[in-house]
């Protein structure tokens, strides 16, 4: 049909141009003749396609609505796996925090039973240590109270200090004040009271050649022979610096029965600073020789044999006499030279003296006024 029109379209003009009326109708008869049939088959076409277009959009909204049944089953089964693993993180969760909590428990009980048994040992050792402490202490008064008869039968012989027993020490005893700044022997019941011993020799037991540090800080055994030392003699006489103090010797000379006694109404002892260096002055006494023997020794610095601090250009006098002490060049007393308990020494100064005696024993006490 498509062939027809075109050539129609093509030799119709010819065929009209034949002036012969007849022959131009038939012709014409015959083009709308073929113009209909061709527009019955176009329209029939157009029918077919339509149709096809019809059921290809029926097919594809068929498959769109298929797509999205499909779509919503598997949003739904994603759901139902989300939930179902969901549950399960919850319930690992729960489980764990359970196991957790199970294990804390136990830890707790462990450790508070541990806890409990540690502290029933510590407890325990400690009641035992009291307890024996307890008793230690029971036996210490029990062979205080048996060995210290002599004290027991003076109940005031120290005031306020305690009274300890000591038959190495011509007095039998000493007294101790525990509760005093220093750790020191008190004198409470000599000469009115008020007594702190700095100095003790008896028997030569203990060693004074000795050098700065040890008379620094102190030696000895308080209740026997001993240097209190020079910071704490600074610091005693130094509380006492508004009512100023006194010091007191009391010494025990050989071949005398007696002890004699200096005594000097001004005493003070300088800082480590200045040397400890000695303020003396006022003396009283019964000592005798050459006196006042002290005086000689006002103003001078404490010297020891590696520290010189006298006057002596040749030499250390601490070195020379033995002992350390206020040296100015050298000494009239030297309280804290050798021992020497049967005169050996060539000189009384080289030896433990107060010129010209030699000496037996002797205490140094200080005391505020």
């Amino acid at each position: 049909m498509t062939f027809l029109l075109i050539f129609l379209s093509m030799f119709l003009p010819s065929l009209l141009a034949s002036n012969d009326p007849a022959h131009d109708i038939k012709i014409l008869k015959l083009q709308m003749k073929v113009l209909v049939k061709l527009q019955a088959e176009t329209n029939q076409k157009l029918v077919l396609t339509n149709q096809r277009l019809t059921k290809l959009k029926q097919e594809t909204n068929q498959n769109l609505t298929d797509g999205n049944k499909l779509l919503n089953q598997m949003a739904i089964q994603t759901d139902l796996k989300l939930t179902k693993l969901e549950k399960g993180v919850n319930q690992n969760l729960t489980r764990g925090n359970n196991e957790l909590s199970s294990k804390l428990i136990q830890s707790s009980q462990v450790l508070e039973q541990k806890l409990t048994q540690h502290f029933a040992r510590t407890n325990q050792a400690m009641n035992q240590k009291l307890t024996k402490t307890s008793q230690e202490v029971l036996k210490l008064k029990t062979k205080e109270q048996t060995l210290n008869r002599f004290c027991n039968s003076k109940p005031n012989a120290c005031g306020s200090c305690y009274c300890i027993e000591d038959f190495n020490i011509a007095d039998k005893y000493f007294c101790d004040c525990r509760s005093k700044p220093v750790k020191r022997d008190c004198k409470e019941h000599h000469v009115q009271g008020g007594w702190t011993l700095f100095q003790r020799r008896v028997d030569g037991t203990t060693n004074f050649y000795r050098n700065w540090k040890p008379y620094k800080e102190g030696f000895g055994q308080l209740q026997h022979e001993h240097w209190l030392g020079n910071d704490y003699l600074h610091l005693l006489t130094t509380q006492a610096v508004l009512t100023g103090s006194e010091m007191r010797f009391e010494l025990g000379i050989k071949d005398r029965s007696y002890k004699n006694y200096a005594k000097y109404s001004s005493f003070h002892v300088d800082s480590e600073s200045n040397a400890y260096q000695l303020h003396i002055k006022g003396y009283s006494g019964n000592i005798g020789g050459t006196e006042p023997s002290l005086a000689h020794h006002n103003k001078r610095k404490f010297t020891t044999p590696d520290f010189d601090n006298d006057d002596w250009s040749g030499g250390n006098c601490a070195r020379d006499r033995r002992g350390a002490f206020w040296f100015g060049g050298c000494a009239w007393i030297n309280p804290n030279g050798a021992y020497d308990d049967y005169k050996q020494a060539s000189d009384v100064l080289y030896s433990f003296s107060w010129h010209p005696f030699w000496l037996q024993s002797s205490e140094m006490k200080v005391r505020r006024k």
